[in-house]
């Protein structure tokens, strides 16, 4: 492994133990309702708060300013994002892509689970962004642990 790509990787694990650090209560996490429409809606779902949401795993990087795919929004696209590092978002069903929740991850980990459906267990980390605790992804009809 090069120095550079252990640089990157102790870095972003670095970020990630600060973002789990940032919280100084406590107490239980509040769980959101699962009936609720997942908006990343700050108002209603504050940092630090636990949210269980399912949908389809996509990447950021496919898609325009407007939320509109990109021409070349193709599953081999969001393959080849994921692995330069752009952020994966999980967009709850008959959502528009601006309602999509970008983890706050690792990208790379995920690759092979573009437009895949996934559910994900996190805690909310700012606006439209969450840090997964767990995803699961379906796969024949099963949810199989991925992270």
């Amino acid at each position: 492994m090069h120095a550079t790509h252990f640089a990157v990787i102790a870095g972003v694990a670095l970020l990630l133990v600060s973002f789990a650090a940032c919280s100084s209560d406590n107490s239980p996490l509040p769980s959101a309702d699962p009936a609720e429409k997942l908006s990343p809606d700050t108002t209603r779902f504050p940092n630090g708060t636990e949210l269980h949401i399912e949908g389809i795993l996509l990447n950021t990087g496919c898609y325009d300013e407007s939320g509109q795919p990109s021409a070349h929004a193709t599953p081999s696209c969001a393959m080849e994002m994921t692995l330069k590092g752009f952020p994966v978002a999980v967009l709850p069903p008959d959502q528009p892509l601006q309602q999509a929740w970008i983890l706050l991850t690792v990208p790379q980990i995920l690759t092979d689970y573009m437009g895949q459906p996934v559910r994900v267990r996190g805690i909310v980390r700012g606006p439209g962004v969450l840090m997964p605790l767990r995803v699961e992804v379906e796969m024949n009809g099963a949810w199989q642990f991925i992270m």
